[in-house]
């Protein structure tokens, strides 16, 4: 069964449907919230101004491909979630990924033809389409995303990297007289994850080699962080230890495959794990011919530069309030910024705590930002040491 919400603001969902309903609704709507969107999708198909296609596509009823869940608010916990998994992982092939494939009908029904997909149907644009895969093992969900995507890699199909990570990710509804539902499809077996490979040596804060296995990044983790595998600190351990195994060169089937083999699988309720790995990706893997010296400190080698500012960021006292958040909901103020810090030890809690605000509170920002935030309401949590050098030295 899958939950289905007014549209993708709301957090509460207002129904629930099973896969032969859903495919009801998709060819014929005849109930609320969904006969309203016959309409809508033709005026989203008929105009070409993108913020009027937004605003359309963010009034459409939306719903959970890969679980039914109580609620879908950020903050919830996971008795309050109750997320029960579908069977399903939502697919995603869009035309700017596949620039042979024009015709969205012939798109659905040669997808429809894949013996693991259960039901085929159009996106809301008209232009590309989605479909739902039958999983045999749907409570490994995280451990498809990258088979999945080789499968259909392998049949030259690129499908969107961004949908079917998170079982309780959104999609919105899209009526579609021909959506093709199977009679009969095979579930995808879980293929054995490969052996992790042989790992990049990292360097510790110290400037000592730490080695190159699993174990020595674990606990360079816990020495560079302080974050270990505990109550409170276990999303940010597993982010960091994610994002370290893929920033030297274990492959994303990889990353999975070591973190659930410390952490189960299935008490992993948050974007840990794909967000570390999102992380490397987006600052880059490190390749064999990239040789790590044992003189690098760990802010040159894993804290990301401070990327370039956006020409309309958030303001210092909108950033100021998700801090106050921070600072009085979660985070002790006597561990972070504190006044016998190095420079560059300011710098890299700066740049763990950016990373909390958009994990924990959506806010993309970088650590001169939240620094610059910090300095304008004087705080008192920003290290007094007698001087205003700005952290990491010469950084602007």
């Amino acid at each position: 069964m899958f939950s289905y919400f007014a549209n993708h603001n709301h957090n509460t969902p207002i129904g629930f449907l099973t896969l032969q309903e859903l495919h009801q609704q998709l060819v014929n709507p005849d109930r609320e919230p969904f006969t309203a969107t016959v309409n809508m999708i033709q005026r989203l198909r008929a105009t070409t101004d993108e913020t009027e296609q937004k605003r359309i596509k963010g009034d459409l009823p939306a719903f959970t491909p890969g679980a039914i869940v109580d609620t879908k608010q950020a903050d919830a916990t996971a008795e309050q979630k109750y997320m029960r998994l579908s069977g399903f992982m939502q697919v995603d092939v869009d035309v700017k990924d596949n620039l042979n494939m024009i015709d969205a009908e012939a798109i659905r029904n040669k997808l429809a033809q894949v013996p693991y997909i259960a039901l085929a149907a159009i996106s809301a644009r008209g232009k590309g389409v989605w479909g739902l895969v039958a999983l045999a093992e749907p409570g490994k969900f995280a451990q498809y995303v990258n088979q999945v995507n080789d499968y259909f890699k392998n049949a030259r199909v690129t499908l969107d990297k961004s949908k079917g990570k998170n079982p309780t990710e959104l999609r919105y509804f899209a009526p579609d007289p021909g959506a093709i539902l199977k009679n009969e499809y095979k579930l995808m077996p879980l293929l054995p994850p490969a052996p992790v490979s042989k790992l990049k040596p990292m360097n510790k804060r110290h400037q000592q080699a730490t080695g190159s296995s699993f174990a020595d990044l674990q606990k360079w983790v816990t020495d560079t962080t302080g974050f270990s595998l505990i109550d409170g600190q276990k999303h940010y351990y597993l982010f960091w230890l994610s994002y370290a195994l893929r920033k030297n060169g274990a492959s994303e089937t990889e990353v999975y495959a070591a973190i659930h083999s410390v952490y189960p699988e299935n008490l992993i309720h948050s974007n840990c794990v794909s967000g570390g790995i999102e992380y490397a990706n987006k600052k880059g893997i490190y390749t064999p011919q990239q040789r790590i010296s044992a003189t690098q400190t760990v802010l040159q080698q894993v804290a990301p530069p401070p990327a370039e500012r956006a020409p309309q960021g958030p303001s210092d006292a909108e950033i100021w309030q998700i801090i106050r958040r921070q600072f009085t909901e979660r985070l002790n103020p006597d561990v972070w910024l504190n006044p016998g810090k190095t420079s560059d030890e300011i710098y890299y809690d700066l740049t763990v705590l950016v990373e909390d605000c958009l994990i924990n509170y959506g806010l993309d920002i970088t650590p001169d930002q939240y620094y610059h935030a910090l300095r304008s309401k004087e705080s008192s949590i920003l290290p007094c040491n007698g001087t205003t050098a700005h952290p990491g030295g010469d950084r602007s």
